[in-house]
């Protein structure tokens, strides 16, 4: 009986111990055991912790819950499969959310002994999770208000030929890259058309895209040629950063 006694104060301490609150029914309707953290999770009044009964249990949280008539119709599913789990959440009223996850108990023999829950506050996480998501999501539109920026809103009407471009960057969404394009007039009857990418992703590539970009445009404020142009933007990056190993690789193409 002593050691009855003290396996049951050890299974009671491992039960208290652990993260998620538990209860345990069994197969005639009975809470036959349930620790601290159920109790400090699911605050059901002592009368009905004392009658030990499931239903009654069931009964006093139903006004906690978001949504309490699928709580209680997937109880009653469950119960009826004596070999079934479940693993789901539940929205509580005062903003909580639980991770509820139910298996079947049985016997060596396969007999039917009851169920058992377990339950993990995961407010947190959750909220984590959605700011986390909220935060990519504000990233992503503005790594494309940025990128757009690098792009020329529209391209010029060059007489006698038709100018369109696609522009798919390699990167995924979200992300910057330093691919560009531009296509713009340098004279009165003279355009140039430029195509890069500059080495790398991300806010450094970006800054540099914007570099290169503007570079070549002000070369041609001064009539360069190509070869001009993009030994001016050699020089401009060598400038700009000295010790870095990120390169252009770019064509400038004249058009008259």
């Amino acid at each position: 009986m002593i050691a009855l006694a003290g396996e049951q104060r050890l299974l009671r301490a491992a039960l208290d111990g652990g993260l998620d609150g538990v209860v345990v029914v069994s197969s005639d309707g009975r809470m036959i055991a349930m620790n601290h953290q159920f109790q400090a999770m699911w605050p059901i009044p002592a009368d009905v912790v004392a009658s030990g009964s499931d239903e009654a249990a069931l009964g006093s949280v139903l006004d906690k819950l978001v949504d309490p008539d699928a709580f209680l119709l997937r109880v009653r599913e469950l119960y009826a499969d004596p070999r079934g789990t479940s693993r789901d959440e539940l929205l509580l009223r005062d903003g909580r959310v639980f991770d509820r996850h139910g298996t079947a108990l049985s016997d060596d023999d396969g007999s039917y002994l009851g169920w058992a829950w377990y339950f993990r506050d995961v407010t947190a996480e959750r909220a984590a999770a959605q700011a986390a998501l909220e935060a990519s999501e504000r990233f992503a539109a503005l790594a494309k208000t940025l990128q757009e920026s690098l792009l020329p809103p529209h391209l010029p009407d060059v007489p006698g030929i038709e100018v369109a471009a696609r522009h798919l960057p390699a990167g995924h969404g979200g992300e910057l890259v330093g691919d560009f394009y531009d296509v713009f007039q340098t004279g009165r009857t003279t355009w140039a058309v430029v195509i890069g990418d500059v080495c790398g992703k991300g806010v450094e590539a970006a800054k540099v895209t914007a570099l290169a970009r503007h570079t070549l445009r002000a070369a041609a404020i001064g009539h360069r040629g190509p070869r001009q142009a993009l030994l001016l933007l050699n020089q401009a990056l060598r400038q700009h950063q000295p010790d870095s190993e990120r390169f252009v690789t770019a064509v400038y193409a004249g058009l008259e």
